[in-house]
């Protein structure tokens, strides 16, 4: 009874003002504070996964970073260096100096941002404090922020999802405080600009923001107009500074580029000269239209006779370099064409090709080859030389009717999978794949430990004595082909060899330091050898068979005893293993009821939202404007990655919907409590 008073009286004081913190009660910021703490203890179970030969994704990340570190900008130019933008490589260098571990620091964004979100959506939950509690806790524990899929690698999804969260809930911001004083509308309006900035320069898709930028701005404008609250002429005028400092920061890091290589882009997949060129490659029309192929054999085929530029890379394209990435397509897809280079795939295989024969030493002599090969191909199109649909500039492939039935099903597809949160699962962290070297650089950039697993068995420890009167011997542990295996050895002194050889009148003085223990691994068909001065392999098989040698009275020795002996790193990894496993457990439970409901909340907070769109008072109601601009975001992002899904490669995956899930669960929640009088004088309708 004395705790519950204490705990009343602490939730009492802590709806005083001035036990407040940026306008919410004390006792919100310590719930605030247990759940993250638990979340990140639960976290502490993951472990990095690094996938050394991921040369386009986690490798290329940490190249980069290292790249950064060293001062070199993104290294030196080739056809790897500008395939992405350097956001992510810019956030893991500065973990790395700020000494934050890789893992723990994107845990820790994730957390900023919910508490953002909650500060953003403060003005409309006034006194509803356990209101903004549930959002900040159903956010912060949305599964997909610690699902396998996206939570362990070094790879730009691990704050992509973050930095989209960021930018709704800067944006809610200004829309929320927009009748506060212009400085306090500065400070939401600064953090949008730095967090869109970086947002844009991580992925190179960022387009699909900005409908939802435009959109809510224009509504900020138009309330700000319509109510002229103070300096409202100002804070319209604020609404401009997210888009001039993104334009600033595209300009700044492609000019850092032009300085650095010559070429003046953030990315070169948007380099208008490549553009053009895989552009004049998909214009051409194929006889049959083909999913995944933006450029089928057959098309390749017509080109080459008519574009010597593209001549060149037939050799590449047609030979082992294309049919290996043929075949790791193929392996992707759903459908299957053989010989062709899907569209994920394609452009990939177009650049190697275009590097190997020697056009990526310079990035002028690179934009020349493509502007020479599409200048070729749209010449080749004007004479009638190809069938082809008109001029084109683009990446994505040309409008066929074929594709209108996939991208809807891709659509609903889409839809289907980010409602049930579909990959979403937590796994105990897979054995890391590389060599020793390159995973200690791994851990050395992200400062975290990339799991290895212990694949040793248990040790067995070998007890015994060799020597040689004749001089030194040295001992190994070698497997049936005389391959020398792990193995660790320390020697004693050993008086009661040396006693007995002289009990027998042979005074060996090299039996006085005879004695050793080995440790090693190998058992089946391994041997302990002895080998002497004169260079010569003596072995003992350890199955027991047989457990002394003596080779002509110049090499002696014996084993004594043979005993299993637990493998103590084996040991300390299982132990903490079961404890990882515990805590995985723990996340796979909180992501269930996620998994289980938000099919069905999903479906009625859409209800709700369509039975307020035909109500009288809807124009009034803010909370009603922002689930339709996270409505209009959502959809946005679902019809992008529809139209790559049913035109390129699969991407319906937790990693390009993972940006999604928490704008999923602010949609939802906000339905809901727009059916409560959120707050007194009903200020959200403000």
């Amino acid at each position: 009874m004395e705790m519950l008073n204490k705990i009343n009286y602490l939730f009492k004081k802590s709806n005083d003002e001035k036990y407040k913190f940026l306008g919410l009660p004390l006792f919100f910021w310590l719930i605030v504070l247990f759940f993250s703490l638990f979340k990140l203890f639960l976290l502490s179970g993951q472990q990095m996964y690094a996938m050394s030969h991921a040369a386009h994704d986690d490798r290329y990340f940490i190249d980069m970073a290292n790249n950064i570190l060293k001062l070199n900008w993104l290294g030196e130019y080739n056809s790897m260096t500008l395939i992405k933008g350097p956001g992510y490589p810019l956030f893991i260098a500065l973990n790395f100096i700020l000494g934050i571990p890789l893992l723990f620091s994107q845990n820790l964004l994730y957390i900023f941002a919910c508490v953002t979100l909650v500060l953003a959506l403060k003005p409309l939950f006034e006194k509803k404090y356990y209101l903004l509690s549930a959002i900040f806790l159903a956010v912060l524990f949305n599964p997909t922020s610690f699902s396998s899929e996206v939570a362990t690698r070094a790879f730009r999804e691990g704050i992509y999802a973050t930095l989209s969260l960021f930018i709704v809930a800067f944006s809610i911001g200004i829309l929320t405080h927009r009748n506060k004083p212009a400085k306090n509308i500065l400070l939401w309006t600064a953090g949008l600009s730095a967090f869109l900035s970086f947002f844009w320069i991580t992925r190179e898709e960022g387009i699909w923001i900005m409908p939802f930028l435009v959109v809510i701005s224009l509504f900020n404008a138009f309330k700000l107009w319509k109510e002229k609250s103070g300096r409202w002429k100002l804070k319209i005028k604020l609404l401009a500074v997210p888009f001039a400092i993104l334009y600033i920061s595209v300009i700044s890091i492609s000019a850092i580029n032009y300085f650095k290589y010559g070429l003046f882009d953030v990315v070169e997949f948007k380099n208008s000269a490549f553009l053009e060129a895989y552009g004049s490659l998909t214009r051409v029309k194929d006889e049959k239209w083909m999913q995944y192929v933006p450029v089928s054999k057959e098309k390749r085929m017509k080109i080459y006779k008519v574009s010597p530029a593209f001549k060149k890379l037939e050799p590449l394209l047609e030979g082992d370099m294309g049919r290996g990435w043929a075949q790791h397509a193929q392996d992707s897809v759903k459908q299957k064409a053989p010989g062709e280079i899907h569209g994920g795939w394609f452009m990939w295989a177009f650049r190697d090709a275009v590097a190997s024969s020697g056009y990526y030493t310079n990035s002028k002599d690179t934009m020349d080859y493509y502007k020479q090969l599409s200048s070729e191909i749209d010449a080749a199109c004007e004479r009638k030389e190809l069938d082809c649909f008109k001029k084109r500039k683009s990446m994505t492939t040309p409008f066929y009717k074929e594709q209108i039935d996939p991208i809807i099903k891709s659509f609903v597809q889409a839809t289907d999978y980010l409602i049930r949160f579909g990959g979403s699962d937590v796994r105990l962290t897979s054995s890391s794949v590389g060599d020793k070297e390159s995973l200690d650089f791994y851990s050395e950039i992200t400062r975290e430990p990339t799991y290895v697993k212990n694949e040793n068995e248990n040790q067995i420890e070998i007890r015994g004595w060799a020597f040689s009167p004749k001089g030194a011997v040295s001992i190994s542990v070698v497997d049936r082909n005389e391959l020398i295996q792990k193995y660790s050895i320390e020697t004693t002194a050993s008086p009661d060899v040396f006693n007995s050889f002289s009990a027998q009148g042979n005074n060996f003085e090299n039996a006085k330091q005879s004695r050793f223990s080995i440790l090693t691994s190998c058992v089946k068909d391994c041997f302990f050898v002895i080998s002497g001065p004169d260079n010569t392999m003596n072995k003992i098989p350890l199955d027991g068979s047989t457990f002394s040698i003596n080779k002509d009275n110049i090499i002696f020795g014996n084993i004594e005893g043979i005993t299993t002996k637990q493998n103590a790193a084996k040991a300390v990894d299982s132990s903490l293993r079961k404890l990882d496993a515990r805590k995985i457990t723990m996340l796979n439970d909180i992501g269930k009821p996620y998994r289980f409901l938000m099919l069905f909340l999903s479906i009625i907070s859409l209800l709700i939202f369509v039975g307020t769109t035909f109500s009288r008072n809807k124009e009034k109601n803010v909370v009603y404007f922002i689930n339709l601009f996270l409505l209009l975001l959502i959809g946005t992002r679902l019809a992008l990655i529809a139209i790559i899904d049913a035109t390129s490669f699969l991407v319906i995956t937790n990693y390009y919907l993972s940006s999604l899930h928490a704008l999923l669960i602010l949609f939802v929640m906000l339905n809901f409590f727009s059916l409560l009088p959120l707050t007194s004088g009903d200020k959200q309708r403000k």
